[in-house]
């Protein structure tokens, strides 16, 4: 799996901070990079098994650097120039303009009930599994209370109507807090890449060259083995 999602990175283009990872893609590639090991180990070429050989070394390696940095691999392609950098803050800052207020609405209203059935479920842990299978399910429960009460004080307050207006609009606002607090986690890891290649030039060249190898290589395993590739790329500027 592993192999599977570093190659998947390696042949597809820099994604966007909001999108997510294609399982369906990882699968492909899991499927050829076990059908290649199987082939190439009976090759009798020796160069051939040379290269495989590099290219098993060669990722490990290229993705104990990137840890080292703290550079998530789906971030080592990024482009660093001030323009690049300065469309990427108007875009998601204007996400979070938009979007921030309703996140904040959905995580002030699921905010105590869940952290009520986090505190209920570790009181008494009998296996691993425990913690969380019960926060989910005193999780539901409580927001299910909670809503309810939220709908009782606005009905009495302003009428049925808008008590099941509010009480629509609840778990909406909570998924968009899911979404977006994702999405800005990866935007603040990007934006950490993003000026560490602006402070170190030399570390970007040297990641984008190692790039360069390691998808040529992809490439030409896969057309060695007679097979098209996943997915085929060029490394942003």
């Amino acid at each position: 799996a592993a192999w599977a999602s570093l190659f998947a990175s390696l042949l597809t283009d820099v994604p966007s901070v909001g999108a997510t990872p294609s399982l369906r893609l990882e699968v492909s590639i899991a499927q050829r990079i076990d059908q290649a090991r199987g082939r190439l180990s009976d090759a009798t070429d020796s160069a051939l098994r040379s290269r495989a050989a590099e290219l098993r070394r060669r990722p490990a390696a290229f993705e104990q650097m990137l840890a080292e940095k703290g550079i998530p691999l789906q971030d080592a392609g990024i482009r660093a120039g001030i323009g690049d950098g300065a469309r990427f803050l108007v875009r998601e800052g204007w996400i979070l303009v938009l979007a921030g207020p309703i996140a904040l609405w959905g995580y002030i209203n699921h905010w105590l009930p869940f952290n009520v059935a986090r505190a209920f479920a570790v009181r008494s842990v009998e296996t691993a599994a425990d913690p969380a299978m019960r926060t989910i399910l005193a999780g539901l429960v409580l927001v299910l209370i909670f809503y309810g009460v939220q709908a009782s004080l606005v009905a009495a307050v302003a009428g049925r109507l808008l008590a099941f207006l509010y009480v629509l609009s609840l778990p909406i606002a909570a998924d968009v807090n899911f979404h977006l607090r994702e999405r800005f986690g990866r935007a603040k890891s990007r934006g950490r890449t993003y000026l560490l290649f602006r402070r170190d030039p030399g570390l970007r060249a040297r990641v984008q060259d190692e790039l360069r190898w390691l998808r040529g290589e992809a490439l030409a395993h896969a057309e060695l083995l007679g097979e098209e590739p996943a997915a085929r790329s060029t490394v942003r500027a």
